[in-house]
């Protein structure tokens, strides 16, 4: 089994091992190359356990306000990334109530082991955010994507996750919907917003 890096060997692994299984035999030869560099899924899971526009039963990330983090945690990373994917969000992209502080010195301990684990499956997580988070979980009274005071707020907010959460992906950000905050509001266009928080995680990849 051969691969570009470590990343590739591991779903070598996991296409032998799923060759055995269908096939029954012990020698093969398989040559694939991801169309898509960039694998994600997209929970929509909230923090209370609940799902949103889930119908097969609540979050196994989140009850109760609370980070989870058990044997399942490790069974999940393990079956997506049999198949491939290379990314999580783990929470709603509607961020509301606690979900908005994921992104503070409250939850960065379990989301750091939580990525922990993923990262040994070769997978990155990601974390949705509020647009308004400056104004919500920051002391700023606007979050224009063009005020400078509000550029610099996503830096540091950026400087300080990715020092405390090991192989950490980024943001999945939906804005100017369902009654929250964006770009928008302030006559600026989506292209605003993305680049300002783009910019903030440039230097981490």
């Amino acid at each position: 089994i051969i691969g570009g890096d470590d990343k590739a060997i591991l779903y070598g692994t996991f296409t032998y091992l799923r060759n055995i299984m269908i096939t029954k035999s012990l020698i093969f030869n398989v040559s694939e190359k991801a169309n898509c560099s960039f694998r994600m899924i997209n929970h929509w899971d909230n923090m209370d356990g609940s799902i949103e526009r889930g119908y097969s039963g609540e979050s196994f990330f989140f009850k109760n306000d609370e980070i989870i983090i058990n044997e399942r945690t490790e069974f999940y990373a393990k079956l997506i990334s049999s198949v491939g994917i290379n990314s999580v969000c783990i929470n709603n992209v509607n961020v509301r109530n606690k979900a908005n502080f994921l992104i503070s010195h409250l939850y960065y301990e379990k989301l750091n082991k939580l990525s922990n684990i993923f990262e040994k499956y070769g997978i990155k997580l990601f974390l949705s955010v509020n647009f308004s988070a400056p104004m919500i979980i920051g002391d700023l009274d606007t979050c224009d994507p063009l005020d400078k005071a509000v550029e610099n707020w996503w830096n540091d907010k950026s400087k300080e996750i990715f020092r405390n959460i090991n192989n950490f992906g980024g943001f999945v950000v939906k804005a100017d919907s369902e009654g929250n905050a964006g770009p928008y509001n302030y006559n600026r266009n989506h292209a605003d917003g993305a680049n300002m928080l783009a910019r903030s995680v440039k230097d981490y990849g």
